[in-house]
């Protein structure tokens, strides 16, 4: 169970690396361009009716679980090979 959890973990960090990531492109891979762009999102979000708000936050969820899937997909080898050691009992046999 430590594992799953140190699974789903990492991929959460890999979710977050890619929307940082994605915040350094648009600020142009400098500190001041990303910060810029994120205190721009931050102040248009504050400032939106709570309707577009909902909107916002859905599309942010959708992203980032499509984000999760899709690292999930590409460390499927190592989900694998931690269901199969869980399937093991302790002497070995399957």
């Amino acid at each position: 169970m430590l594992r799953l959890s140190g699974w789903l973990t990492v991929t959460a960090a890999c979710v977050i690396g890619l929307w940082a990531a994605f915040f350094a492109v648009l600020g142009q891979f400098t500190f001041a361009g990303t910060m810029l762009h994120l205190g721009n999102l931050a102040s248009r979000y504050v400032a939106a009716g709570a309707e577009r708000q909902d909107g916002f936050r859905a599309l942010f969820w959708a992203w980032s679980t499509g984000l999760f899937v899709t690292v999930g997909f590409f460390r499927r080898r190592t989900l694998t090979d931690l269901v199969n050691q869980i399937k093991e009992k302790a002497d070995g046999q399957k």
